[in-house]
C-alpha cells in the first residue's frame, strides 16, 4: 500500500512540475533587451520631449531648400546631402539633458553622460513629373558621451536612430561618425542650429 501511494505522489509531482514549466517564459536570447545602455536609449526614446528644448522653432538645416517656391527636386536634395550631412532636407528640433545644455551654453566639452536629440521632419521632394511628393517622413537620432575609451577617436560618442522607439538603431553608427566629424573642434558636436542666420553645415 505504501509502495502505491509513493508511486502516486512521485507521478503527482511529475504532472504538477510538467503543468508549472509551460507557463514558464522560455529564456530570451536577446542581449540587448539586458543591456543597460540599451535600456537607456529606449528610455530616451520614449521621454526625449521632456528634455530641454533648445530651439523655440522647428529650424530649417538648409532654408535655400525648404523656401523654393516650386519645391525640390530629388538632385537638389541628394546635392545638398553631398554637402551638409544626410539631414540636409530637414526641419529639426534639438533636445538636450542637462549636462549637454550646460556644456553648449558654456562652450565647453561635453561631460559623459551628456544626451543630445534630434527630432527631424523630412520636407520631401517633388518628381520629375510633378505628380507625387516623396521622401517625407520623421525620425528621431541623437548621441550620448560615454566613458572614456568607448570610442576615443570620435570623441566618445554613442548615437542611435529611429522612426519608432519599437526599433532603434544604436552604437557607433558609420554614417554619423563619418558626418560629425567634421565638428571635431567642438567635440564632435555641431550647433550651427543656434545662430541667427541659420547658414552652414549641419550635424543634427
Amino acid at each position: 500500500m505504501n509502495s502505491q501511494i509513493q508511486i502516486f505522489a512521485v507521478i503527482a509531482f511529475s504532472l504538477f512540475i510538467g503543468g508549472c514549466s509551460k507557463d514558464l517564459p522560455s529564456p530570451s536570447n536577446d542581449s540587448a533587451a539586458t543591456d543597460p545602455a540599451s535600456q537607456e536609449i529606449a528610455r530616451i526614446a520614449e521621454s526625449y520631449s521632456e528634455l530641454t528644448l533648445m530651439t523655440p522653432e522647428p529650424v530649417f538645416v538648409n532654408p535655400e531648400l525648404a523656401m523654393l517656391c516650386v519645391g525640390a527636386t530629388k538632385e537638389m536634395v541628394d546635392n545638398a546631402r553631398n554637402e551638409e550631412g544626410p539631414h540636409a532636407n530637414c526641419s529639426v528640433k534639438i533636445f538636450m539633458n542637462e549636462l549637454a545644455s550646460s556644456a553648449f551654453t558654456q562652450n565647453t566639452s561635453y561631460p559623459i553622460g551628456a544626451i543630445i536629440v534630434k527630432e527631424k521632419d523630412m520636407l520631401g521632394y517633388r518628381t520629375k513629373l510633378d505628380t507625387d511628393w516623396q521622401g517625407m517622413g520623421s525620425g528621431v537620432g541623437g548621441m550620448i558621451k560615454r566613458e572614456k575609451g568607448y570610442d576615443e577617436f570620435n570623441g566618445d560618442w554613442e548615437y542611435f536612430y529611429f522612426d519608432n522607439p519599437s526599433s532603434i538603431e544604436s552604437g557607433k553608427m558609420k554614417s554619423c561618425i563619418e558626418c560629425h566629424r567634421k565638428a571635431q573642434s567642438s567635440d564632435f558636436v555641431f550647433a550651427v542650429w543656434a545662430k541667427d542666420d541659420n547658414q552652414g553645415p549641419y550635424g543634427y
